[in-house]
């Protein structure tokens, strides 16, 4: 659009030199056929070295003038090229910066949309993080002087996978007290475990190991406090992850 503006005003300018270098013609022409009516009989004797003289003084004006006009419609049409170069190189420009705007709301979409992607799945992560409530109770003692106890597993989250409960003496020695392949929610597993006669539970610790719907491994380690009293509570309590 905005060449073809300038084409205009060109050609316009074009145009007005082409009529006056045939004005100034037909005139330069009239004006040498004057002497050319008035002295035919000294024009018929001409020799014909002195006709081409003759024809010679009366075009090479024309033809310098049209050499003048040439060049100058020359510079015109070379300033012409010039401003469309110059016109396609700003339109390459803005087009550069419209695709460099473009790429620029691509990453932010590719971002946002990452953003989004992310949040989603930590939500899923944590939705499917296994949630467990361990609850124990004393059940009778042994004939060696030990103590043999009740271990509860109750599941609240998500189903869960690879379960294996162990539990680790003070040598740290880990016992596998249960396993199961898989624990879906709102199911209970108990299994019973025994100490040994001097042994504590305070000495004792018990840790759980599954696998989340994605495959995920997770470990939980759990202490366990109990005053010896039958009748007492036995808290359990989480200390690692």
């Amino acid at each position: 659009m905005e060449s073809n503006k300038t084409n205009k005003p060109q050609k316009t300018i074009s145009n007005r030199k082409f009529s006056i270098g045939i004005t100034i013609s037909i005139a330069w022409l009239l004006a040498m056929t004057v002497p050319l009516i008035h002295q035919a009989d000294k024009l018929s004797g001409l020799m014909p070295n002195e006709w081409g003289d003759f024809f010679a003084g009366v075009f090479a004006p024309l033809a310098f003038l049209w050499l003048i006009l040439g060049y100058l419609q020359q510079g015109e049409e070379l300033r012409l090229s010039t401003n469309t170069l110059a016109l396609q190189a700003e339109e390459l420009k803005n087009s550069v910066e419209q695709q460099r705007a473009l790429v620029e709301v691509s990453k932010e979409q590719v971002a946002a949309e990452r953003l989004v992607w992310e949040r989603e799945r930590i939500v899923q992560e944590d939705a499917a993080r296994p949630r467990v409530i361990l609850t124990c109770r004393p059940s009778f003692l042994t004939a060696s002087g030990g103590r043999s106890f009740s271990l509860s597993i109750s599941n609240i989250g998500s189903t869960i996978s690879s379960l294996v409960v162990e539990l680790v003496r003070p040598n740290g020695k880990a016992e596998k007290i249960y396993d199961a392949k898989t624990l879906v929610e709102g199911v209970d597993a108990t299994m019973p475990f025994h100490i040994q006669s001097g042994e504590t539970l305070k000495n004792l610790s018990i840790q759980i190991s599954c696998k989340n719907r994605f495959f995920q491994e997770f470990t939980y380690t759990y202490s366990i406090e109990w005053n010896g009293h039958s009748t007492s509570e036995i808290m359990i309590s989480q200390t690692a992850s």
